[in-house]
């Protein structure tokens, strides 16, 4: 059979279905089910993700800001699960690597709620694992890697300090999520580092009568206008953009 002939056959039995496999079989590898979450949303077992939502971050030197890392493993088993982080840069400046703290959030099972979270909850809330207690990842009991159940569910806490000495601007750079036989998962971190200080202390203590009501015009808008919501639906993203100004005020 003349090479063209064979050539002819390669691409009839391509193009009819079947594959021609050149440097051997290997198998592919599965996606990560893994998401990103801001710091104010309570994580459960049942809790499901925030579209669109990406750790772009900001702060004063001095100041430390933390979103959140989920990973559901909903068809198999995840073997020697790990992260991994780079320093993050602007230009010529560097908020070094072990600025990041990363931490695994282990469920606690809450079947009571106090009056003032009732009132931020849009549904009523129902008895769940809320992933809240903290173990560093580096920790030489309970630190990574893992091994995750498949229908189970890893969570981790993730914080950036700014140090004092932090130049203005804006700085990025990645998280990674790694396991056996998977696809690793990179996470872009961006952080707007404020030209101002954050003291060590608090020189002042005080209790004011304002909600958000109060800080929310001042501080999200809405097209073109201040935004000022009747009630805090954590569904609607402007709201949780108000939440996590506020709570970066704390």
């Amino acid at each position: 059979m003349g090479s063209a002939m064979r050539f002819s056959v390669i691409f009839l039995l391509a193009t009819a279905g079947c594959s021609v496999d050149w440097f051997g079989s290997s198998e592919p590898q599965q996606k990560l089910n893994s998401w990103l979450a801001h710091d104010m949303q309570a994580i459960t077992r049942t809790s499901q993700p925030i579209e669109g939502y990406r750790a772009d971050l900001f702060a004063a030197a001095n100041e430390t800001v933390s979103f959140q890392i989920v990973l559901d493993a909903p068809d198999a088993d995840l073997t020697d699960v790990k992260l991994e982080w780079s320093a993050l840069r602007s230009g010529t400046q560097t908020i070094p690597a072990g600025s990041i703290s990363i931490f695994r959030m282990l469920p606690v099972r809450v079947r009571s709620f106090p009056p003032w979270y009732l009132r931020l909850a849009d549904h009523p809330p129902q008895p769940d694992d809320y992933y809240d207690a903290l173990i560093p990842i580096d920790a030489s009991r309970g630190g990574q890697p893992y091994n995750l159940s498949m229908g189970h569910r890893l969570a981790f806490w993730v914080d950036v300090y700014v140090p004092r000495t932090a130049t203005p601007g804006d700085y990025s750079g990645e998280i990674t999520l790694a396991s056996t036989g998977a696809q690793t998962r990179r996470f872009d971190v961006r952080l707007l580092v404020h030209d101002f200080i954050l003291p060590d202390e608090k020189p002042i203590f005080a209790v004011g009568g304002f909600g958000h009501t109060t800080l929310f015009p001042a501080l999200i808008e809405l097209g073109g206008e201040p935004f000022s919501p009747r009630h805090l639906d954590t569904r609607n993203k402007a709201v949780m953009r108000g939440l996590t100004a506020m709570r970066q005020l704390m």
